[in-house]
C-alpha cells in the first residue's frame, strides 16, 4: 500500500476517531450521539482492516464481503448521531421534524434508485449489484440529510468542532 492509500484508509479516519472520542468524552449531553458517530468511525476503520488483511488486491475487493457488511452498518450510525445531534441542538424541536428529514432522505434515494434501477444486475451478479447500490443511495441520502441539517441551522455551524 502506498503512503498516501494508508493516511487515507488508517491514519485520517483514526485522527478523526479520536477527535470524536474526546467529544464523547466533554460532551455530556451529545454523548450518545458522538458514541453513535464513534462507533460508526469504527466500522469504517474495520472494514479497512479486513480489506487489507483478507484480499490480496485490496483496490479490487469481492461483493459482497464482510468488509460490505461493515461500511453499510456504518450508514445507519451516521444517521443516528446526525438526527441526535440535530435533536440536541434544534431550538424548538418538534418530533414532526424526524418524519420530515425521513421522507426527504428517503424520496431522494427512491429518487436515484429509479434513474438507476436499469443497471441492476450490470455488475454480474444481483448481490454485488445491491450492495453497490446500497453505498451509493446510502451516499446520497447521507448527504442530503447534512446539506438539510445545514439548512435548519441557516447555514451556519455552531461549533467549528462538529464540522469533523
Amino acid at each position: 500500500a502506498t503512503a498516501t492509500t494508508v493516511v487515507a484508509q488508517f491514519v485520517v479516519p483514526a485522527i478523526a476517531a479520536a477527535l470524536v472520542g474526546e467529544r464523547v468524552r466533554s460532551i455530556r449531553a451529545e454523548r450518545t450521539a458522538w458514541t453513535a458517530l464513534a462507533a460508526g468511525l469504527a466500522l469504517y476503520i474495520a472494514g479497512n482492516i479486513y480489506c487489507v488483511a483478507a484480499f490480496p488486491d485490496p483496490a479490487n475487493p469481492p461483493v459482497p464481503s464482510l468488509a460490505d457488511i461493515a461500511y453499510l452498518t456504518e450508514y445507519p450510525l451516521l444517521f443516528i448521531a446526525l438526527g441526535l445531534l440535530v435533536r440536541e441542538r434544534v431550538v424548538g424541536f418538534r418530533p414532526s421534524m424526524w418524519i420530515d428529514g425521513a421522507v426527504a432522505a428517503l424520496a431522494a434515494g427512491a429518487f436515484w434508485t429509479a434513474l438507476d434501477s436499469p443497471s441492476i444486475g450490470a455488475t454480474g451478479s444481483i448481490p454485488a449489484s445491491l450492495v453497490l447500490h446500497a453505498y451509493v443511495v446510502g451516499d446520497i441520502v447521507l448527504g442530503t440529510a447534512a446539506i438539510g441539517t445545514l439548512a435548519l441551522f441557516s447555514w451556519r455551524v455552531r461549533d467549528r468542532k462538529s464540522v469533523v
